[in-house]
This record gives structure tokens, C-alpha cells and sequence, in this order.
């Protein structure tokens, strides 16, 4: 046998060997896989419904004196740069005053203007802001049923 057949051959070998490692190494890997790290966190918990959210939502959606100051902290924190102008003409009522009408503004902002979406901020910060809001507008009109049951189907 000559030497190129030998190296060729040992070549082979070395190439069959790794792939056939390979594979062993993953199958020991996904055999032993307990899933993402957090998975056991949520095993065992019971299920959180969109009933269940309806009902925490409830609770977050009902102004307070307590909501309405701590939405003017928010608020103030949040109204920087030119989306405050934005802002402040949200407060007067300009771009709806119904509590669900608030709340899509603080959530999905206003295409054309400064006022990004704030989806980003938890929805307890976004309804203590729309108490704020809804505070400092004249006759603020209340949001009907079909836009409340509008909102629980957007899951928002």
C-alpha cells in the first residue's frame, strides 16, 4: 500500500470517527435536556386565562387619587423632548378622552407624530398615566362597552 492510500485511509478514519463522536455527543445532549433553565419555574403553575387578565386588568384600569399621582410622576418621567407636545395635547383631549382611547394612544403612540409606541412600559404604568391624563381633561367622556370589550379581544 502506498503512503497517499494510507493517508487517505487514515484520513477517512479520522473523518468517521469525529462525525460518529459528533453524533454521540448530541444525542447524550438532547437525551439529558431539561429544556430553557426557566422551564421548571413554570411547571406546576396553573394556567394564567385571558379571563384571569380580564380580572387583574380591572383592578389597574380603576382610577384612584393614588393612581392618578403616580401617573403624574410617570407621566413626567415619560413626557421628555418633543413628545411632550404630543403629550400635552393628548391631555387636552385632542387625540380622545375615553380611557381606552388613552390607553391605545400610550400604547401604540400616534403614527405621524413624536409619540412613540410605550408598549414597552408595563400596563400598570400605562393605565396610572391614563388616570393622569383622564384627570386633566374637561368632561372626559368614559369609554362604552364595545370599546371595553374591544380591548379585552386585543389582549392588551
Amino acid at each position: 500500500m502506498s503512503a497517499w492510500e494510507k493517508s487517505n485511509r487514515t484520513g477517512m478514519f479520522i473523518f468517521i470517527g469525529g462525525f460518529a463522536l459528533t453524533i454521540v455527543v448530541f444525542v447524550i445532549a438532547f437525551q439529558f435536556n431539561q429544556g430553557p433553565i426557566d422551564q421548571k419555574d413554570w411547571e406546576g403553575i396553573d394556567s394564567f386565562t385571558s379571563k384571569d387578565k380580564i380580572e387583574r386588568d380591572k383592578a389597574w384600569r380603576s382610577s384612584s387619587q393614588e393612581a392618578i399621582e403616580l401617573g403624574k410622576k410617570l407621566y413626567e418621567i415619560n413626557a421628555i423632548g418633543e413628545a411632550r407636545d404630543v403629550l400635552d395635547r393628548v391631555k387636552q383631549g385632542e387625540y380622545g378622552s375615553s380611557e381606552v382611547a388613552l390607553y391605545r394612544v400610550l400604547s401604540h403612540g400616534i403614527p405621524g407624530t413624536k409619540l412613540r409606541s410605550m408598549d414597552h412600559l408595563p400596563q400598570r404604568v400605562r393605565w396610572n398615566m391614563v388616570h393622569y391624563v383622564r384627570s386633566e381633561i374637561t368632561n372626559p367622556k368614559s369609554a362604552t362597552e364595545k370599546e371595553w370589550d374591544s380591548l379585552n379581544n386585543e389582549g392588551i
